[in-house]
């Protein structure tokens, strides 16, 4: 099992669905060590210069992964994979346990978009 040791702390996105859904599942083989969090970052550039690369490789498998696009897979509002990088973040964090600090709460209502 690979544990990477890094401090990260972030907000807690909780319209990243695709946390607790199929989407994990296929992008990471812990789901259950998806955390929901986006927006602000707060990280040393010594841990991010670590953890970049496998940061950029799951969010380009999510951006590909357009057959998932779907509101209801992935909280996208747009259904387009804007929030791909999100999500890169969360699955590669599983994949090797990096667990985040949330910070506050980063909560929208989409409701005004039905």
């Amino acid at each position: 099992m690979s544990v990477m040791f890094l401090f990260f702390v972030f907000l807690h996105a909780s319209y990243l669905i695709g946390c607790d859904n199929e989407l994990a599942k296929l992008h990471t083989s812990h789901p259950e060590a998806c955390d929901k969090v986006g927006g602000v970052i707060i990280m040393h550039i010594d841990d991010l210069r670590k953890f970049a690369l496998l940061w950029l490789h799951k969010t380009e498998e999510v951006r590909a992964d357009r057959a998932h696009y779907a509101r209801n897979v992935t909280g996208d509002i747009y259904e387009s994979g804007w929030i791909s990088e999100m999500y890169g973040y969360s699955f590669g964090a599983a994949e090797v346990f990096c667990f985040s600090i949330l910070i506050g709460c980063q909560s929208y209502s989409t409701d005004h978009f039905i």
